[in-house]
C-alpha cells in the first residue's frame, strides 16, 4: 500500500514472517476443525484482527512484534482445541 508509511516498503524477512504466520493460521485452524472447534471458535481468537493489521503496524525493525504473534497465535489455537461442537 504506498499510501501507509509503514507498508510502503516491506523486507523479505518481514514478507516470509507475514506468510509464515498467514499459512501456520490456516494450518492451525484446519485442524481445530478437525478436531472440533467450529468456525465460530476461530473467527473469535484475538490474534485474527492482529493478523490482519501486522503488515501495518509492524515495522520492519520490530520483527520480535511478529515472533510474538506466533507465540500468542500459538497459545489461542491451544485454548481451543479439542474443542468439540455442541449439538
Amino acid at each position: 500500500n504506498s499510501f501507509d508509511d509503514v507498508d510502503t516498503y516491506c523486507s523479505p524477512e518481514k514478507q516470509f514472517k507475514l506468510m509464515k504466520l498467514c499459512v501456520d493460521f490456516y494450518n492451525k485452524g484446519q485442524q481445530a476443525l478437525k478436531e472440533g472447534a467450529s468456525l465460530s471458535d476461530i473467527r473469535e481468537l484475538g490474534v485474527v484482527s492482529s493478523l490482519l493489521k501486522a503488515r501495518m503496524d509492524v515495522k520492519d525493525d520490530e520483527m520480535p512484534k511478529l515472533d510474538q504473534l506466533d507465540k500468542d497465535m500459538q497459545e489461542q489455537f491451544k485454548s481451543i482445541s479439542g474443542v468439540k461442537v455442541s449439538n
